[in-house]
């Protein structure tokens, strides 16, 4: 279930109105951030996954879209991000 709500929140980053729900939710997203960050501590081989979905709580898509799903680096891109 956590990988659900993960994924919700990293494609709400997509969006022009994804910004909304962490406005409107705060405390359901410091609970969220709160379990992806126990899953990190008990699980450490879903490191990309969890990182990638702490960047996208903390509104850093570009981050997010810099680890692979893997969570191997993205190679990096010339010109605009």
């Amino acid at each position: 279930m956590l990988e659900v709500a993960g994924a919700i929140v990293r494609s709400a980053m997509t969006d022009d109105q994804g910004e909304r729900m962490f406005v409107e939710s705060p405390d359901a997203i410091a609970e969220l951030r709160e379990l992806v960050d126990q899953r990190l501590r008990t699980r450490p081989a879903d490191y990309g996954w969890g990182f990638r979905t702490l960047f996208a709580i903390e509104g850093q898509f570009h981050m997010d879209q810099g680890i692979g799903s893997d969570g191997a680096a993205a190679r990096p891109r010339l010109g605009r991000p």
